[in-house]
């Protein structure tokens, strides 16, 4: 399985859910296809790009994903509205590599907790290491949910990984980060990530989130 993670800059908020729901609407069509989820971005903290929301689809394949989007890009309605000016999609094509699956799920009370993480190819297992261990000491930590660690699967993108972290308040994972052990865990990598804050969205038919329609 693979998560395609998209990342959406749009300064018409309706207008962007809108164009989210028809897209994976349409894709939610196509061989491969696991769920989809789109989450809403309410703080950022040392980001280098400005984004409205992120889109999540977890697919059977990067096979299957890349042949969806193909086919998405040659359908008239998506063309209109990729052109429309009113969104913007900067996507990555990741693999879930430790801690928990992501949960796709109705509730939009938790906090999600997208980590972009960009460091060098060199570097990439260091941060693996760091990443497991902070994640351990997280766990013990008031509010917790759960972590997964995603890595793209593109040498070549600056974004090496992003975490996903759930939490049942962003201000327990405030809480959490402002401790001196979380800074020593985190220290050789302070400067490589920037935090989108985000609650879930619960929004298009059931089937984008593998929920039934009772």
């Amino acid at each position: 399985m693979i998560m395609a993670l998209d990342f959406i800059q749009s300064d018409h908020p309706a207008e962007a859910v809108a164009i989210w729901n028809l897209i994976a609407t349409y894709f939610s069509g196509c061989d491969g296809f696991d769920r989809a989820q789109l989450v809403k971005v309410d703080q950022e903290y040392q980001t280098r790009s400005r984004y409205a929301f992120a889109s999540l689809c977890k697919w059977s394949s990067a096979s299957a994903w890349i042949a969806a989007r193909d086919r998405a890009r040659q359908d008239l309605a998506i063309i209109e509205v990729l052109h429309s000016g009113k969104v913007s999609f900067f996507g990555h094509t990741m693999r879930l590599i430790d801690g928990d699956d992501y949960v796709f799920s109705s509730d939009t009370k938790r906090c999600i907790l997208l980590d972009v993480i960009y460091i060098t190819n060199a570097r990439v297992n260091n941060y693996k290491e760091m990443w497991n261990q902070c994640n351990a000491y997280m766990r013990t930590q008031p509010g917790y949910v759960k972590a997964s660690l995603y890595q793209n699967q593109s040498d070549t993108d600056e974004v090496k990984f992003i975490n996903i972290a759930e939490w049942n308040r962003t201000n327990d994972l405030i809480d959490a980060t402002h401790t001196n052990r979380f800074s020593e865990i985190v220290a050789d990598f302070k400067d490589d990530f920037a935090l989108y804050f985000s609650h879930r969205l619960s929004i298009g038919p059931k089937h984008l989130l593998g929920e039934s329609g009772a």
